[in-house]
């Protein structure tokens, strides 16, 4: 038989609780002072005992009453035991010998500051209220990141889609209303390119208040500026006919984060090889643009670049494999890169390489 008992202490009603295979012979064991963990308080008195079958069961019902508040709590009721100045337990690290008392835990008493039931003690507390404001801290500290990080993922990714809604209707079957002589409006007939305007970024001095940003889903019409946006035509935009380009536009706030600048060959491409890399030193004076427009042509999927490098000099779409639309968080320390080819391809990439971003 394996016995789960619980003694008290004449000396100051100091409880103990452990567990053996020998029960008689373990409290001539505490009371003649051969244990540690007891012989401080003699002399000792068994008010309570359990038997099982196999040590296993014993030492389950051990570990319940030690490290379960409420298994402690409803067995001082049924023994009609009062709260007590503190409970010596037992740790299971060391096993004695069974010939020594049976009891396989080696003893530490926790004293008047000790845990004698269910809830915090004073230690546990004031180490779990530090470790809340630690983590609490700590994401107070990175929210304006992880809201800069959240807002250019979103900027980007309604970037993409605005370039990949112009493909759409480039390539498939969007067309135009033509207007003739007075209100007389004939049915869409023709199907333009479509395209995204992007015009030159407006540069701030120190001090100055940011400025929106506009960009815009465009028509190309025959007759005016053909392969880019002519925005000289007049009119409503939403509604695009032989008066009109517009389709839609886009406003992007650019208090927090907007459009930093655009690149050409953002990539490095070698056809012979069939291989691509990213430039070294990302956007720099010899890439980057001013202005830029992304057209598509029914049937073709393919992307025409028009653009003008930082000198209004227009560059040969053939010289252009692809185009990087660079936005960033306005201190520069968040930054995205929608990356268009000319096989149509659209991603967003981390704009690694740009003026050593590494976000």
């Amino acid at each position: 038989m394996f016995f789960v008992y619980v003694l008290k202490s004449d000396m100051n009603d100091e409880i103990y609780i452990s567990s053996t295979n020998d029960l008689s012979r373990r409290v001539d064991e505490h009371n003649n002072g051969r244990n540690i963990s007891t012989k401080r308080y003699l002399p000792w008195r068994v008010i309570y005992y359990e038997a099982y079958l196999t040590e296993e069961l014993a030492r389950m019902r051990e570990k319940s009453l030690k490290y379960h508040g409420n298994a402690m709590r409803e067995l001082k009721k049924r023994i009609k035991l009062k709260g007590s100045p503190s409970t010596t337990f037992t740790l299971g690290t060391k096993a004695q010998p069974k010939d020594q008392g049976g009891s396989t835990s080696v003893s530490r008493r926790y004293g008047f500051y000790g845990k004698s039931g269910a809830g915090f003690t004073i230690i546990e507390l004031l180490v779990s209220i530090s470790i809340f404001f630690i983590v609490t801290g700590f994401v107070l500290s990175s929210y304006p990141r992880f809201g800069s990080n959240l807002a250019i993922e979103s900027l980007a990714q309604d970037i993409a889609l605005t370039i990949r809604q112009a493909q759409v209707f480039g390539s498939a079957i969007l067309g135009t209303t033509q207007r003739g002589h007075g209100s007389e409006t004939v049915p869409a007939q023709i199907f333009n390119a479509y395209g995204v305007s992007f015009p030159a970024i407006t540069t701030r001095a120190p001090g100055e208040d940011a400025v929106d940003y506009t960009y815009t889903i465009f028509a190309d019409i025959p007759g005016g500026k053909d392969n880019s946006y002519d925005k000289d035509f007049s009119g409503e935009c939403g509604s695009p006919d032989s008066t009109n380009e517009c389709v839609t536009n886009f406003v992007v706030n650019s208090r927090r984060y907007g459009i930093e600048k655009f690149c050409k060959n953002f990539y490095r491409v070698d056809f012979g090889r069939g291989t691509k890399e990213r430039i070294e030193d990302g956007c720099t004076a010899g890439n980057e643009l001013s202005t830029l427009d992304i057209l598509f042509i029914r049937p073709h999927l393919e992307a025409i670049f028009n653009a003008t490098n930082i000198f209004s000099i227009k560059q040969p779409p053939s010289t252009i494999s692809n185009v990087a639309i660079i936005i960033s968080s306005s201190d520069k320390s968040i930054k995205r890169a929608i990356v268009v080819w000319k096989t149509g391809q659209i991603s967003i990439e981390k704009s690694i390489n740009i003026s050593n971003e590494n976000n």
